[in-house]
């Protein structure tokens, strides 16, 4: 867009949204129905029982019915030293 080129940016857009939407269904694939019940929502329930936030920890917390993230503070040393490699590669469109 910077270009000017809207169509190539509208395209580009595009196809990274979709690239979104099917990460979102394969992490999905096999948890189907699980948020139609008032149960506690849980990385499994959204799609992955192995994923891991890459910026937060679990907290435990026993006076809450749902899991609560805290955040490490990883994010700022990362950035500062342009480390990238812990992050999903969402520009790649190949």
């Amino acid at each position: 867009m910077e270009d000017g080129d809207w169509e190539a940016a509208a395209h580009t857009k595009e196809l990274l949204e979709e690239l979104q939407r099917e990460r979102r269904r394969q992490r999905n694939e096999n948890t189907k129905g699980c948020l139609t019940t008032k149960t506690k929502i849980t990385w499994r329930c959204l799609g992955d029982a192995d994923y891991e936030p890459v910026w937060f920890r679990k907290k435990t917390e026993t006076q809450v019915a749902y899991d609560l993230y805290e955040f490490t503070g990883e994010y700022w040393n990362s950035k500062a030293q342009r480390l990238w490699d812990r992050c999903t590669d969402i520009f790649h469109t190949d």
